[in-house]
């Protein structure tokens, strides 16, 4: 499986070497270089299969790595900016040489891949900037000049913020970012919505002209702006019932009512019992 980061950031590494390195005096080092540097060498014209040589003894870039755990045989490598500086594909292992003198790469067969890619996504937004791009892709504002400029959205993405309507998060006391950070895709999608309403909401009954014999409207948004008032609706309320696996499940999770008691018509079949009375006592069979 391929790692992937981004330019510039860091990325830690950790690999369980296998082996007891208590006591080991000599150093782990992790050895990369990008994939272009991989050579695929045949052994003749009709040769099968491939064969890859790869350039971990003579590596294009080696770091110390650091023992974590010496007896698990835990080591770790922190990807500097510097080594992530530059987009592309790479592969390395870690090296070593144990107490006799032999050398040791892991894994030992295969490399350790990762991607640093000039572009990643991010895992959370929490600068009032960093929501201009989703809201634009939501109301169609693609190309420049732009529909709505920066300062409107960001005073869009701070009053709903500041009004509550994205349960859980609010604005930071700068102003210029949401607190806490929103992760979940839910959240953002939540306060997308809301701020595409606000946007949409001035025009969104369109233009519209016309005489005698022809009447027209254009850029009527009303079906788009009742679609988001919708996805607003089912963001902030989501279906009832829908974190319970059935309806049993949600009956008995509700504490302090008896509902089996409150809606749970209850119908005798007789006989119940059969009771027989003699010298020796009253025997009854409810079999």
């Amino acid at each position: 499986m391929k790692i992937k980061t981004t330019v510039g950031a860091t990325l830690r590494l950790v690999a369980q070497l296998g082996v007891n390195l208590t006591g080991m005096t000599n150093p782990v080092y992790f050895v990369f270089q990008p994939t272009a540097m991989v050579q695929r060498v045949c052994a003749g014209l009709n040769a099968s299969p491939e064969f890859q040589v790869t350039l971990a003894a003579t590596p294009d870039q080696s770091r110390t790595a650091t023992i974590t755990n010496a007896a698990a045989g835990t080591v770790e490598y922190d990807l500097t900016p510097a080594d992530t500086a530059v987009a592309g594909n790479y592969q390395g292992q870690f090296s070593y040489t144990d107490m006799a003198g032999a050398p040791h790469l892991f894994p030992a067969a295969g490399m350790i891949e990762f991607e640093v890619a000039a572009f990643c996504a991010p895992e959370s937004f929490s600068r009032v900037s960093e929501f201009y791009e989703p809201i634009r892709a939501m109301v169609g504002d693609f190309r420049q000049p732009w529909m709505f400029e920066d300062l409107a959205l960001q005073g869009v993405v701070r009053s709903v913020l500041r009004m509550g309507l994205v349960r859980g998060y609010g604005l930071g006391a700068n102003g210029l970012e949401a607190t806490p950070a929103i992760r979940r895709a839910e959240d953002l999608a939540r306060l997308v919505y809301h701020c595409a309403k606000i946007l949409v909401g001035p025009t969104v009954r369109g233009q519209s002209w016309g005489g005698r014999a022809m009447k027209m409207r254009t850029n009527d948004q009303r079906e788009f702006w009742l679609e988001l008032q919708s996805l607003a609706y089912y963001a902030d309320n989501p279906a009832q019932c829908a974190s319970f696996q059935s309806y049993y499940a949600w009956v008995n999770s509700l504490a302090g009512i008896n509902v089996w008691g409150l809606m749970t018509q209850m119908r005798v079949e007789s006989p119940v019992a059969v009771a027989t009375i003699g010298t020796a006592g009253i025997t009854i069979n409810t079999t």
